[in-house]
């Protein structure tokens, strides 16, 4: 995230995550002038990264299509 975010690669970072291992990688990333968008679990956001990303969503399950052939089967 921070390497392309350097690279000038993307405008938005979207982090699907609830791990406040990624409170640096945020910081960073916020130097090089980017958007971050965390997309977190219902119950689970982290209190490391809440407050860190410029949006907070939690996710629904409309976020999300089941992919055929995927089921383990």
């Amino acid at each position: 995230m921070v390497t392309m975010a350097a690279l000038d690669k993307y405008d938005v970072a979207i982090l699907v995550s609830n791990d406040g291992d990624y409170k640096s990688a945020i910081e960073n990333t916020k130097i090089f002038n980017k958007k971050i968008e965390n997309v977190f679990f219902k119950g689970s956001l982290s209190m490391a990264i809440d407050g860190k990303c410029d949006i907070k969503r939690r996710a629904r399950r409309s976020f999300f299509v089941k992919l055929d052939g995927l089921d383990g089967a």
